[in-house]
């Protein structure tokens, strides 16, 4: 068991580390697009963006997560035709059909953009965004495949450093020549193509089982056979987390929708633990069940989630308290997001308890289950949303989300705690808490202090190193347990020494 959580963990330093540096490009990037194109024109782009991301999900058809099923399994067994079958078989079909829906986007986007969110501009974005659908596609495909093969540094490279970098290097450039919302919609399109080549490169030079230069066994049928349920999920689940975006598009001005997706991408900040521990958890879960080693996957499942909690608490804690704080920062048109943002900051805190509930369903081979948690769940979600969004408009929809999602992740805890007796949630949980008391008293008290204060960066910086300082000081005050201490030390050497694990 240790092995593997040392995996996990060295594996999450990579992981961390590109996701830390990526996710604050990406921020930057959307912050600085958001400021300078004002909430308007950022409504556009991250309407454009919601529609794009739905069709991706039909293109990967499952795939992205086939793959980090079925590799590792060849792989424990050697079998590498069957392994360079599941990579060229993907990248075929998700090619092909991603082609496809691009060029349905492009010929249907008039009709999308006036017939149904009546907005005239939102045509050529559309077209353009059906020329990224491909690119994107195939990007998230190749990320998988490296997380598959446990290379995490070079899902990072690509997805983390390489793409949101370019985007926001491009951005600027064209930008300064006066593109307006183009400059976004194309650094985006360029970035895709920039970190996708790059990433067909490490494909083909560093993994050790070349795919594309030795026999391969088709595999196309039994890969479809496993996916098909899952890119129902999925569509579900995409359908699930940006049916906010798309109604509020419907009933409100495209400012409204600026907003709220600036809001949602601040506070999916606090989503960076859980997807950096998760990348690399999936793969070692698909090895242990595999092996039919429930116990051990029952003592990492709890030790993972709780870490991603214990990371993503002073954080969640930090956006709640300061939500003016932070918006404060930027133009005075987002202010009127600070109860989304709150809400958004106790949705991906609650998401983090239950921890990662979805990636076991999948490994275990039951992800039909979670399908069939999905679809009612929708169902709730688009009726939460029409109710609620013409009442009381963004916090109608952030609520609405939040309970929906939140929601859809407890029935999934509950089905794996009674099908395998896994269960995420034990009494360590109670140090994370107790460690968070003194930071809560601490950021009241300033806010006290400071209330009359417009919000400022290095007002901001300095509130929350304080945080964090008192947090991880109570947290060894409480004494952590052996695996916990191992993880915390593995992270700080990673987050201090990050630069060396790309050398």
């Amino acid at each position: 068991m240790k092995s593997n959580l040392k995996l996990i963990v060295k594996n999450a330093g990579y992981s961390l580390s590109g996701q830390v540096g990526g996710t604050l490009i990406r921020t930057v990037y959307h912050l600085l697009i958001a400021n300078l194109l004002g909430a308007t024109s950022y409504g556009l782009y991250s309407l454009g963006l919601s529609v794009l991301n739905i069709l991706v999900i039909i293109s990967l058809f499952g795939l992205n997560m086939t793959v980090v099923k079925f590799i590792p399994e060849y792989n424990t067994r050697k079998d590498y035709e069957g392994v360079r079958g599941v990579v060229r078989f993907s990248l075929f079909f998700v090619s092909c059909l991603s082609l496809f829906l691009g060029i349905l986007m492009f010929i249907f986007s008039k009709d999308l953009a006036v017939l149904v969110f009546k907005k005239q501009d939102l045509t050529i974005i559309f077209k353009i965004f059906s020329v990224s659908l491909t690119l994107k596609s195939l990007l998230i495909l190749l990320t998988s495949i490296f997380r598959a093969f446990k290379r995490l540094k070079y899902s990072a490279l690509i997805s983390d450093i390489v793409q949101p970098l370019s985007a926001f290097i491009i951005f600027l450039i064209l930008f300064y020549f006066k593109f307006g919302i183009y400059a976004a919609v194309y650094s985006f399109l360029f970035s895709l193509g920039i970190a996708f080549a790059v990433g067909l490169l490490l494909l083909n030079s560093k993994i050790d089982v070349k795919v594309f230069n030795s026999k391969a066994r088709n595999e196309g049928l039994k890969l479809l056979k496993f996916s098909i349920p899952i890119v129902f999920l999925y569509f579900t689940i995409r359908l699930l987390n940006r049916t906010d975006i798309l109604i509020i598009g419907y009933f409100m001005q495209t400012k409204s929708v600026g907003i709220y997706a600036f809001c949602y991408r601040i506070s999916y900040l606090l989503f960076l633990f859980w997807f950096s521990f998760n990348a690399i958890f999936s793969p070692v879960l698909s090895s242990l069940f595999t092996k039919n080693k429930i116990k051990e996957i029952d003592i990492m499942f709890k030790t993972v989630s709780r870490w991603v909690f214990t990371l993503t608490l002073p954080f969640a804690i930090f956006l709640i308290i300061n939500a003016d704080l932070i918006l404060g920062l930027f133009k005075r048109e987002y202010e009127e997001g600070v109860g989304v943002l709150i809400i958004f900051s106790i949705m991906w805190l609650l998401l983090s308890f239950l921890g990662s509930i979805g990636n076991v369903l999948v490994m275990a081979g039951k992800r039909e289950k979670e399908l069939y948690f999905s679809i009612p769940i929708v169902v709730v979600n688009v009726i939460l949303n029409l109710l609620l969004i013409p009442v009381y408009g963004l916090k109608g929809a952030a609520f609405a989300t939040m309970i929906s999602i939140v929601g859809f992740n407890f029935l999934k805890m509950i089905y794996i705690k009674k099908k395998f007796g896994i269960y995420p949630i034990d009494n360590k949980y109670k140090t994370p808490i107790m460690a968070s008391f003194i930071p809560i008293i601490f950021l009241i008290f300033f806010r006290e202090i400071f209330h009359n204060t417009k919000g400022t960066l290095l007002l901001v910086f300095f509130n929350i190193i304080i945080e964090l300082l008192l947090f991880v000081l109570s947290l060894f005050l409480l004494k952590l347990p052996e695996e916990d201490s191992y993880i915390f030390s593995e992270i700080k050497s990673k987050l201090i020494k990050g630069r060396s694990n790309w050398g």
